[in-house]
């Protein structure tokens, strides 16, 4: 049996409402038979990934002394938010503490959100955890690492350093990588966390009209401004009202409707980013 054969019975039993209770007992057995820990992992989190976090408890509750960074990951995340099952912050920091210890960066970083709320202590003080965290997930080059998550927050603790230009270049690092991600993945929370990124990186940078791109649109004052850009040297154009933008005939009522919701050449503009050019303030 293999993954592929995971995800056909996963799928069936998010299908079927009337013999998920057989299609169970056809699961368990064929894991019992092939002894391999890496498929009760992929199963655990496909019925993770589809909210069925019950049943994805059930099977990381198979392999909890394997070690696997998933493991802590997910486990942590039900015991912090209680999905399924008691809300259990010391349990969930303990979960990510030992995930952090097997090597999982994203432990390490949900591990200091709560340490950075007081809800969970270690012997380190946070701004000392933050910077070892940095330090480890510098070089890190999968989109899928909290690379942005960190950088944001080793730059919020640099603010009293008055470090300008070390915090700029540590945004800025930290907002090309987080393009990249949205350009393959846009997700809802990685445009709220690029507006985090950006408003962040204004407290200590000016504005400057002759060099801009789409992303520092987040900070743009709310004035009635037109914006222009080019792609493939076509000219768009981007009008910005006091209570709302119109781009392509489409009126967005908030910047956060503009950056989900806003489409160029049917794809969401955001996943364009890295094609856009020549941003201008002409009126």
């Amino acid at each position: 049996m293999n993954r592929n054969k995971i995800i056909e019975l996963v799928n069936a039993y998010n299908q079927n409402k009337k013999q998920n209770n057989q299609i169970i007992e056809f699961l368990d057995d064929l894991l019992w038979k092939e002894k391999d820990s890496t498929l009760v992992l992929t199963c655990a989190n496909l019925f993770y990934e589809s909210g069925n976090y019950e049943l994805a408890k059930y099977y990381y509750d198979w392999i909890q002394t394997y070690h696997f960074k998933d493991y802590y990951e997910k486990m942590g995340n039900l015991y912090e938010n209680g999905y399924s099952l008691k809300k259990d912050i010391q349990k969930a920091g303990n979960l990510y503490l030992e995930g952090y210890k097997y090597g999982s960066l994203k432990c390490g970083y949900q591990l200091s959100e709560l340490i950075r709320k007081g809800e969970y202590k270690i012997d380190k003080e946070y701004s000392e955890f933050i910077d070892e965290l940095f330090h480890k997930i510098k070089k890190e080059h999968y989109l899928e690492e909290p690379l942005p998550e960190i950088f944001i927050r080793k730059a919020q603790n640099d603010l009293s350093k008055e470090n300008r230009k070390s915090i700029i270049k540590t945004l800025n690092y930290a907002k090309k990588f987080l393009e990249q991600r949205i350009l393959f993945m846009n997700s809802e929370s990685d445009l709220k966390l690029m507006k985090e990124l950006i408003l962040l990186l204004y407290e200590v940078k000016e504005w400057d009209w002759k060099q801009f791109d789409l992303f520092d649109l987040y900070f743009i004052p709310e004035k009635e401004w037109v914006i222009e850009f080019k792609r493939k040297d076509t000219v768009y154009q981007i009008h910005f009202y006091k209570k709302g933008i119109e781009f392509e005939d489409h009126i967005y009522n908030t910047i956060d409707e503009f950056f989900q919701y806003a489409t160029l050449e049917n794809q969401f503009l955001v996943q364009n980013s890295l094609d856009l050019y020549g941003f201008k303030k002409v009126k």
